[in-house]
């Protein structure tokens, strides 16, 4: 998984990019589950959200699903017999 989540992002872009950004999209009341063509600052004006805030929230859970699997990728790694 790469990339930043942008407010010019279409949602089904950022649904694509991790599907963990639809709590974040269903928290602020955007439709996300149909595959939204609008982007993430049309449908923040839409529902009177603060575009920056959502962005920041769904960055937030995309570096924790990196993290995640660092941390996992890291034990298992470090689990494994060196030859």
């Amino acid at each position: 998984m790469q990339g930043k989540i942008t407010k010019d992002m279409l949602i089904e872009d950022a649904l694509r990019l991790d599907r963990n950004t639809l709590k974040i999209f269903t928290k602020y009341g955007i439709d996300a589950c149909c595959g939204s063509h609008d982007t993430i600052e049309a449908e923040s004006r839409k529902r009177r959200v603060d575009v920056d805030k959502i962005i920041t929230e769904l960055n937030e859970v995309i570096q924790e699903v990196l993290n995640d699997h660092h941390r996992k990728r890291h034990r298992e790694g470090c689990h494994k017999e060196i030859p």
